[in-house]
């Protein structure tokens, strides 16, 4: 495993674009080494201070950025925290799983967490009421030990975010973002006491000690118990100590392991698909935390995302705001089309709200109004503004190995009452994932997961592999070029087929230094021909075989 510095060969990469390209393949060259798939951003450093977050400077922001936004869309940076195969290696902000590792149904159905869970550890003790957000709630200890925080569903909206927040933190951990450990509980009165110094709490660190009417106010405020039983949803406490949520863009100053600029994360700007895939629109710093954890002997920052409770078309239905997910809360296109409408001009989510089934915790999330690259948080997020085509292949590559067995369980995970709900919101949400997939291959050369054997190269057409094309309209050029772009005289031509797997033969080492080779992949479908992706490959000294060093898409 190579835990290499990014930096390397990404200096190389941004010679490559300050210089002219004088040649089809261009500048770009990579360093013939293993392909980094491990970040060393662990390195211990003191604590960090704690960043609080003001929600009225956020939402002025959130507003000044969204006039801005044209610009800031403007002139974008290459995906900075990537691999030389354009992939996001592991660190502190992401972990390859799926796709990577064999992650199982059972897996996201159980969670991630490696303790039995509050189920199986009553009663809790509470400690303190819960601090921000707009759904009241409270913390609590378990019988081993451990801390939690115990949230609710609004009131009159039954199961409405609980669910949605178990599906969706379900998803985006086995998708590779670091979350919490978020679960159904159902519980009795007599299973919550009181510590004797349980304290109510609000955001200006003020506090007082809770009595039991405080508590009773809290359970009174949410929906009634039934068969005896209140609902609810906990979300274990993250290891560590809290630092506040990342900032949208720039670095963390305290940090000296952070140094790409956040908007600059693959990572993060690719979330926009991810998001848009799973309608999680309220995306903003309070939904993130930096948790400074201990390692060892080391101490470093591990970056969170975190309450989910407003997917799948929560928000939108929760607040009777069907346009969530489809703009901004000030978005001054719409505003501006509407007028000159005159009132004539059906907007694309006013039909949302009849297109969904009424059904016990499900929101306004659908298929046929959804548009993967309309997409819209409800506040402008800075790092989506940079996104470009190959964060989003990322992300649409990744999507591919969520299968419908895991969304059933993660489906599952949120113990829907309504037995239409699983089936519902599980194919609803493999529709989405085939929409959004399909959506951002026809927008690139959709040409990934490159393999040599021997003189054999091979490599996937992500459009035909999905089968969103037969490829009987679908041709390739492939060329090979030296290390100084020079054509080889070596070419193929071939075709494709419904697998969308397509091999060749005869690809060898050019005679530049280290054998370094460059194959063209130009992608002809029906009349329209894409830019072309260029793999580059070198002879590893250690086996005296050809490999490949990296990719670079134009």
């Amino acid at each position: 495993m190579n835990t290499a510095p990014l930096k390397r060969w990404l200096c190389t990469v941004s010679l490559g674009l300050a210089t002219a390209c004088a040649s089809p393949v261009g500048r770009t060259r990579f360093d013939n080494q293993p392909i980094t798939t491990l970040v060393n951003d662990r390195r211990s450093i003191p604590e960090p201070r704690n960043r609080p977050f003001v929600p009225h400077l956020h939402q002025l922001d959130s507003v000044s950025a969204t006039i801005d936004k044209p610009l800031a869309a403007k002139g974008k940076t290459r995906a900075l925290d990537i691999n030389a195969l354009g992939r996001v290696p592991d660190s502190t902000w992401f972990t390859n799983r799926i796709g990577v590792r064999d992650i199982s149904p059972e897996q996201i159905l159980t969670g991630h967490g490696d303790d039995a869970g509050p189920m199986a550890a009553k009663p809790w003790k509470v400690v303190s009421t819960k601090v921000g957000g707009r759904s009241p709630g409270v913390q609590f200890i378990d019988a081993n030990g451990v801390r939690y925080l115990l949230k609710f569903d609004q009131k009159g909206a039954p199961e409405l975010d609980t669910g949605a927040d178990v599906v969706v933190q379900r998803l985006v951990w086995a998708l590779g973002y670091n979350t919490p450990v978020d679960e159904i509980v159902y519980f009795e009165r007599s299973d919550l006491v009181l510590a004797d110094d349980a304290a109510v709490k609000d955001l200006y660190g003020n506090k007082r000690p809770m009595l039991v009417d405080d508590l009773e106010e809290i359970l009174n405020a949410r929906n009634a118990p039934e068969n005896g039983r209140y609902r609810g949803i906990t979300s274990r406490f993250l290891p560590g100590v809290p630092i506040g949520g990342y900032a949208r863009t720039g670095l963390r100053s305290d940090d000296p392991n952070d140094t790409i600029p956040h908007e600059h994360r693959r990572s993060i700007r690719a979330q926009q698909v991810l998001f848009g895939w799973l309608g999680h629109t309220d995306v903003k710093v309070d939904n993130t935390l930096d948790m400074w954890v201990e390692d060892g002997d080391a101490h470093y920052v591990r970056h969170y995302a975190v309450d989910f409770g407003n997917g799948l078309g929560v928000w939108a239905k929760g607040s009777d705001l069907p346009w969530s997910g489809f703009k901004h809360s000030v978005d001054l296109r719409y505003g501006l089309a509407s007028m000159l409408a005159l009132g004539f001009w059906t907007r694309p989510w006013e039909k949302v709200p009849d297109d969904v089934p009424e059904i016990r915790g499900v929101g306004w999330v659908e298929t046929e109004h959804f548009d993967p690259g309309g997409f819209q948080t409800n506040q402008h997020y800075h790092a989506f503004a940079q996104m470009d085509p190959y964060d989003a292949l990322w992300a649409a590559e990744l999507l591919t190995h969520i299968e419908p067995k895991h969304i059933r369980a993660a489906v599952q995970a949120a113990q829907y009452t309504a037995p239409e709900a699983e089936d519902y919101l599980t194919r609803t949400l493999v529709a989405r994932q085939r929409k959004a997939e399909q959506y951002w291959f026809e927008r690139v050369n959709p040409v990934d997961n490159f393999e040599l054997d021997a003189d054999r190269f091979c490599f996937d057409d992500l459009l035909v592999k999905r089968g969103f094309d037969d490829g009987a309209s679908t041709r390739y050029t492939l060329a090979l070029y030296n290390r100084q772009g020079r054509d080889t005289g070596w070419a193929s031509t071939p075709s494709s087929d419904h697998n969308g797997r397509i091999c060749v033969d005869g690809v060898t080492p050019s005679r530049s230094q280290e054998g370094y080779t460059i194959l063209g992949i130009t992608t002809l479908r029906a009349d329209e021909r894409l830019e072309p992706a260029f793999v580059h490959m070198a002879v590893d000294p250690s086996t005296s075989e050809l490999r490949v060093i990296g990719v670079w898409r134009r």
